[in-house]
């Protein structure tokens, strides 16, 4: 763990600040577009069919 730290500290200011707006991007896109609730919401609103005459 120590050796970890002492890597961490040789990196340049900033090394993964390109990386969180990635991971935010792709959260985002999980939460809205791919999950289960997002589904079962879109699922919710979407208009019924009218039932069938016979």
């Amino acid at each position: 763990m120590a050796g970890l730290a002492g890597r961490i500290d040789a990196l340049p200011a900033g090394a993964f600040s390109g990386l969180l707006p990635i991971l935010v991007v792709i959260f985002l896109f999980w939460r809205f577009v791919l999950s289960d609730q997002a589904q079962a919401e879109s699922a919710k609103s979407a208009p019924k069919p009218a039932p069938e005459k016979k």
